[in-house]
């Protein structure tokens, strides 16, 4: 009887493992899925990542929609800690935001890892400039990039 538990603890230690790593679930488009990394893996981030420390690990996200649905799927602290203190990259200098204060763009002519075409500016006057040079896109902040469905 003691063989039987060990396997089946295994099995659910292993369930346990690969359901918490993170991974956002593949989309409609078969783009593959977000990758949540140690940022001891990567240690260079892109205009499209997003890093976050909860419990003391750096974590880092390919691509800002990938942040956004992990953090939605934290509890109110959670999500209240990652705002706080998660952050993005300038697209333009890659200097580090806090999440909260960024700008973002969507735009079909942006080409980001997960397909979600956001990237983020440290000003609105920046992504102003970017969508009057790059061509059609719409700003938001970042309690308007909390509301967007993008898969």
């Amino acid at each position: 009887m003691n063989k039987q538990k060990i396997p089946l603890a295994a099995s659910l230690l292993l369930i346990l493992v690969f359901s918490s790593t993170g991974l956002c679930a593949e989309d409609a488009q078969g783009v593959a899925p977000c990758a949540k990394r140690s940022f001891k893996e990567v240690k260079t981030v892109t205009p499209f990542s997003v890093t976050h420390r909860p419990q003391s690990k750096k974590i880092l996200f390919d691509d800002i929609i990938c942040g956004l649905k992990w953090r939605d799927k934290q509890c109110s602290s959670g999500q209240g800690a990652f705002d706080a203190a998660a952050r993005v990259y300038d697209y333009k200098t890659l200097t580090a935001i806090p999440i909260s204060k960024a700008t973002f763009v969507q735009s079909p002519a942006i080409t980001s890892p997960m397909g979600s075409g956001l990237i983020a500016f440290t000003s609105a006057a920046d992504a102003d400039q970017f969508l009057a040079e790059k061509g059609p896109g719409k700003k938001f902040t970042y309690q308007e990039v909390l509301r967007l469905k993008v898969k």
